[in-house]
């Protein structure tokens, strides 16, 4: 195979692999920084975390891992049911505290991770890459006051209409009416926390009753946001103005960017090799035009 013939079968492998690779996504999780507080001995406590994906083209099943002192404290409630089925995009995972013959005040920090089973390396990609982490700090205390509790709590980008989707369940726990106002919602680019943005989404509804929950839908528009990786805090205000709960440092991802730096890599060699051909094709037809004049 001479030169041309090769630079060309080359150029076409490399333009046909551009359109068939298959974009790599990684997991999310919310909330990335869970606080339990307060974990009030002698008493279990259930708290959630949810795993999400981009798409739901596959089943696949997730594999946990619990690090650091935390360890001894906080298990997975049903660790058999870890699995998103084809057309799932994001699974809730309660998990239960339980604090018992520690003494108020500890605090216990640790990892919760979970990987996709059989995940391999793709793309130069590890397999890890895809791996889901959240840091869990868990607060000894001495009494849980009734509050508004919010669980099953959902954050997602949703590429399609340009905005944030926010699921959560709130739960009444005092002893007369109450419910959550709004969210408060802080936004900045991963690489550029100086560029915060504020937002205030308000709840609607009634006051709930004791004892009742209800589950809540909202958004945040996010058309003039740039496309990349986010973290967020958000704060959960009741009717009262209270604080009823604080997500920290969570982090949201438009996960085509991995896909599209593939593809702009590929472009950029297949542009690269197609001006090499033309080149040397070029070079080709000068010669053989001064060689039949002469």
């Amino acid at each position: 195979m001479n030169i041309k013939s090769f630079l060309s079968s080359l150029f076409l492998s490399l333009l046909v692999s551009l359109f068939i690779s298959a974009p790599v996504f990684a997991l999310g999780i919310s909330p990335a920084k869970l606080i339990v507080d307060p974990a009030v001995p002698g008493q279990k406590r259930i708290v959630e975390l949810s795993v999400s994906r981009r798409d739901g083209f596959n089943r696949i099943e997730l594999l946990p891992k619990i690090d650091g002192a935390i360890a001894p404290y906080i298990k997975i409630v049903n660790p058999e049911r870890l699995i998103m089925e084809v057309g799932a995009t994001g699974i809730t995972i309660p998990l239960e505290v339980d604090v018992t013959g520690q003494a108020i005040g500890k605090e216990f920090t640790g990892t919760i991770r979970f990987s996709e089973k059989n995940a391999v390396a793709k793309e130069g990609i590890p397999a890890n890459f895809s791996d889901a982490i959240a840091t869990v700090n868990i607060v000894v205390s001495a009494s849980d006051a009734p509050l508004i509790s919010i669980n099953s709590l959902m954050t997602s980008w949703n590429v399609k209409d340009s905005q944030i989707d926010l699921r959560f369940t709130q739960y009444n726990g005092r002893n007369g009416n109450g419910s959550i106002e709004k969210v408060k919602f802080t936004l900045w680019p991963v690489d550029d926390v100086n560029s915060k943005e504020f937002f205030e989404i308000p709840v609607g509804g009634a006051n709930l009753a004791p004892k009742e929950d209800r589950e809540e839908n909202l958004y945040l528009p996010i058309d003039k946001m740039h496309l990349g990786s986010y973290e967020y805090t958000m704060d959960f205000i009741d009717e009262q103005g209270r604080i009823a709960r604080t997500i920290k440092e969570g982090m949201l991802f438009h996960s085509d960017i991995i896909h599209r730096k593939i593809v702009n890599q590929r472009i950029t060699i297949v542009a690269l090799v197609a001006m090499l051909i033309a080149a040397i094709f070029a070079i080709d037809y000068f010669y053989l035009k001064r060689k039949f004049k002469k």
